[in-house]
Parts: C-alpha cells; sequence; structure tokens
C-alpha cells in the first residue's frame, strides 16, 4: 500500500516553519513522514524546529551544509517505495 509523504525545505524560514508544520499536521489525510529540511539557516529557524520534537511523524534533519532544495528534495525521496505518494510543501 502506498504511502504518503511531506517534504518541506526552507533556509531562514522563521516566519513560515510554525504555521507549515501546524498545516501538514491538521490536515484529515494523515501523512505517514512529514521531512522538514532545514539548510543552514542563520536566523531562529531552528529554535521553532526544537519545539516539534514529539509529533511521531515529523522528521526534522539539518543539514551542516548548504545544499538547496533540489538536492535536498532528491536525497529524501531517492529511497522511497516508487508506489509511494510524495507532496512537496514549501516551508
Amino acid at each position: 500500500m502506498s504511502k504518503l509523504h511531506v517534504i518541506s525545505t526552507g533556509r531562514n524560514a522563521t516566519r513560515f516553519i510554525n504555521n507549515c508544520i501546524m498545516s501538514v499536521q491538521q490536515q484529515t489525510l494523515a501523512c505517514d513522514s512529514h521531512i522538514v529540511i532545514d539548510d543552514l539557516s542563520d536566523d531562529d529557524t531552528l529554535a521553532h524546529l526544537a519545539q516539534y520534537g514529539g509529533i511521531s511523524n515529523l522528521d526534522i534533519k539539518i543539514n551542516k551544509e548548504r545544499k538547496y532544495r533540489l538536492k535536498n528534495i532528491y536525497e529524501n525521496v531517492i529511497d522511497k517505495d516508487p508506489e509511494d505518494i510524495i507532496c512537496i510543501v514549501d516551508s
């Protein structure tokens, strides 16, 4: 059976990251995983992400080097089942 994966990548997304995560979590159809990737932010994005550690289907990844959007997405979908549904949501 197909799984639903949501991927959100961003850099310096302090103003938007909370709404992004809460919006995905409040959808009628729950996703199997929501992968949030911080691409080397230098604002308060990491502090905002730290408050979401208790959400079971939320996987927060913090890059140690800048990879930009396409590489972040590619690296996180390449191992998914071809039948899975991938949804990209801007952070």
